[in-house]
């Protein structure tokens, strides 16, 4: 009689985290989607500012070239958050492909 209530306390969990696993999963999708389109913008206005920066009017402003820099500090940034990411999925790939 124990038994059978443990197994169906170990079913209903099992459920309960398949459930949770999938909607964690489908938020990281989220998040790597935004980070992206993120990472993107940022690197346009970069771009941007180095074309600004390096014409004859703007040559040597240093305001632009603290701009530049600051953009390169964002994009850092954003990159370790990709990095984080990109490690997890690999290891979450990886176990899937030792299980099979």
């Amino acid at each position: 009689m124990y038994l059978y209530i443990l197994l169906f306390i170990s079913v209903v969990l099992n459920i309960f985290a398949f459930a949770y696993s999938i909607r964690a999963a489908r938020r990281l999708l989220i998040v790597d989607t935004n980070l992206e389109g993120i990472e993107e913008t940022f690197s346009s206005f970069k771009s941007h500012l180095e074309v600004l920066y390096e014409s004859e009017v703007f040559y040597g402003d240093e305001s632009l070239k603290a701009l530049i820099d600051h953009s390169n500090m964002v994009l850092d940034e954003i990159e370790k958050y990709d990095n984080l990411y990109l490690l997890t999925f690999d290891d979450e790939e990886q176990e899937v492909s030792d299980i099979a």
